[in-house]
């Protein structure tokens, strides 16, 4: 167990919530980039539903396409295999 040494490390943050500390709230950022980095990389696909979900502007058209440059980016490095064969390995679970 590591001993607290500075007094922000306990004082919330008000838009945190009730309890939840700035340490917890780095630990947070730190897993969201973690996820956000492994779902672009083997499930490439999701990157390119979420923007073809977007509002229709120029910036979305951009983002659309750069989302589909590197699903066949990843396809082509082979690393969205790993993602299709854990998901067929669940959904083979899921049937037993």
């Amino acid at each position: 167990m590591t001993a607290i040494t500075e007094q922000s490390e306990l004082t919330p943050l008000p838009l945190m919530g009730v309890g939840m500390h700035t340490t917890q709230l780095h630990k947070l950022y730190g897993i969201l980039i973690i996820a956000l980095l492994v779902t672009a990389i083997f499930n490439p696909d999701a990157l390119v539903v979420w923007t073809q979900k977007l509002p229709v502007n120029p910036v979305t058209d951009v983002l659309f396409d750069a989302a589909h440059r590197w699903r066949d980016l990843m396809d082509e490095l082979g690393l969205t295999i790993v993602f299709d064969k854990l998901r067929e390995a669940f959904r083979f679970f899921q049937t037993l």
